[in-house]
């Protein structure tokens, strides 16, 4: 008897197992320690760092904010992402600051949400609620942000995160890659980012939904970026109310930006404004292999340029603005979108943008690249931009191999370009399919998981 109480004493007590944390901090947070309780503000001394273990839970128990002066190291993994919340949604917690570090922190699988800036506080604390990059740089990866808020007057600027000052004149230091930004508000400008003095920063393959700001870039706002690539990007149903821009804005000269294989549909710049996707002033901006329709705006088109201002389209479906260049443009035809009432914004069979963009060095399928930010053929993504499943080799020679995410199953069925049969089976896990006497051409592969139906072509040269 007293051996089984021991033993049902071990299972408990990891369930009591918590750790309070407030003031200097270094180390490692394990994952045997978590949750971490916040009940203070706490700081990462100049020269330390803090390394957090996959799977641990940061909650701060009141407006309580993690000042980084040091280094941040966060190791979560997709089964077992790290979380910073607040215990009280409603009052949220004061969010991360960088300032002036000098070594890049680093974010792996890791949730930001209910970070809220002070109302009426002092610079910058009214600025990005869940994150502020204050003559700092970090790399976001796999990363989510939602329901952060750059609350108070309009001096409230990025909703998620806000940078001043980040990145360099030669080569990127602060990035954003595979990440998501749904649901975060900013009252002034950037609904999820606002960068102030930015260099060379890199956003690639992330999403940005439902966000808003109440003074232009629903998700975005650039004031001032030099060399910034935004990279297979999908801004879907972003707003922006009282100025332009419902999914990016930028302002101030020596801006350079290059947007490359994104999509923009369902944005919205509301009240007197421009520019449902895009507004542009003094910047020079280029937009390739990109998707641009159905945006919505008071005056104007999808995007608009303003004063001093330049863009160029390349490859783009886009409804030409005044003022814009550039040549192998589709007309604002529509894209053919699986579903984008529910926000699938990949092609369907028969899109005019498969095939009709330009090779920037991405993979893609088929005898060209397609436009938008998602390539029709090659690896299946859900909106979030999770992985569903993979195809490869592609062009397939031999056979090809179909891999499901986390081990799911699937039927198949592949169609010869005559539209007929060819071969069926079960995905259990993953499958391999021998292509090596079907005849040239481009086949397609009917992938069923049960709640919804995938369509990818394969290529037999």
């Amino acid at each position: 008897m007293k051996l089984v109480r021991f033993l049902a004493l071990l299972i408990v007590l990891p369930l009591w197992s918590q750790t309070d944390v407030s003031g200097n901090q270094s180390g490692t947070w394990t994952a045997a320690g978590s949750p971490y309780r916040v009940t203070g503000h706490i700081r990462i001394p100049a020269g330390q760092t803090l390394t957090i273990e996959a799977g641990v839970r940061v909650e701060f128990q009141g407006r309580y904010r993690l000042y980084v002066d040091g280094k941040v190291v966060a190791n979560g993994t997709e089964a077992r992402p790290i979380v910073f919340t607040a215990a009280d949604h409603n009052a949220g917690w004061a969010g991360i600051r960088l300032d002036q570090t000098p070594d890049i922190s680093e974010f792996h699988y890791c949730r930001f949400e209910y970070g809220k800036t002070d109302a009426n506080g002092s610079y910058p604390d009214q600025h990005g609620g869940a994150v502020v990059l204050k003559n700092a740089d970090a790399q976001f990866f796999h990363c989510v942000f939602e329901h952060n808020d750059a609350t108070g007057d309009d001096d409230g600027m990025g909703g998620a995160v806000y940078g001043i000052n980040t990145g360099s004149t030669t080569g990127t230091l602060t990035r954003f890659e595979d990440c998501v930004f749904r649901y975060n508000h900013a009252f002034g400008e950037g609904g999820a980012i606002k960068f102030t003095n930015d260099g060379h920063t890199q956003i690639l393959r992330c999403v940005f939904e439902h966000n808003s700001a109440g003074y232009g870039g629903g998700a975005l706002f650039f004031y001032t970026a030099e060399g910034v690539t935004v990279s297979q990007c999908a801004f879907y149903e972003n707003t922006a109310s009282n100025s332009g821009g419902g999914a990016v804005k930028t302002l101030n000269p020596q801006s350079r930006i290059s947007f490359v294989n994104c999509t923009f549909t369902q944005n919205h710049a509301n009240g007197y404004a421009e520019g449902g996707a895009v507004d542009l002033s003094y910047a020079d901006v280029t937009f390739t292999n990109c998707i641009i329709y159905n945006n919505t705006q008071q005056y104007g088109k999808d995007v608009n340029i303003g004063q001093d201002a330049t863009a160029e389209f390349h490859y783009c479906d886009v409804d030409m603005p005044d003022g814009g260049t550039g040549d192998h443009n589709l007309n604002n035809v529509n894209p053919l979108f699986v579903n984008s009432a529910q926000g699938d914004l990949h092609l369907q069979a028969g899109s005019p943008c498969i095939d009709a963009g330009t090779d920037v060095g991405l993979p893609y399928a088929g005898n060209a690249p397609d436009m938008g930010c998602y390539e029709y053929g090659l690896t299946a993504v859900d909106k979030r931009g999770t992985e569903v499943f993979s195809l490869y080799p592609v062009p397939a020679v031999e056979g090809f191999f179909v891999r499901m995410k986390n081990g799911e199953t699937a039927s198949y069925t592949v169609f010869n370009p005559g539209g007929q049969a060819v071969t069926r089976g079960e995905v259990e896990a993953s499958a391999y399919i021998p292509v090596r006497n079907w005849s040239s051409g481009v086949y397609l592969l009917v992938l069923d998981t049960g709640n919804r139906v995938y369509r990818r072509r394969i290529i037999k040269p």
